[in-house]
């Protein structure tokens, strides 16, 4: 995240996915991850996801 950063680009949505132990989402969140999606999650749901954080870009 810090090289986006360092890029100029800390506006970029960050999403990660897989098996990611419930221990560890939170860190990550906390590093700047936008979302954890775990398995079984729909390509709907997460289509859903980046098209609200945009949508609340665009109203910002």
């Amino acid at each position: 995240m810090n090289l986006l950063g360092e890029q100029g680009m800390d506006d970029v949505i960050v999403v990660v996915g897989g098996i990611i132990p419930e221990v560890d989402r939170q860190p990550l969140k906390d590093l700047g991850i936008s979302e954890v999606f775990g398995p079984g999650t729909t390509t709907a749901s997460i289509v859903e996801f980046i098209q609200e954080k945009m949508k609340d870009r665009a109203n910002s």
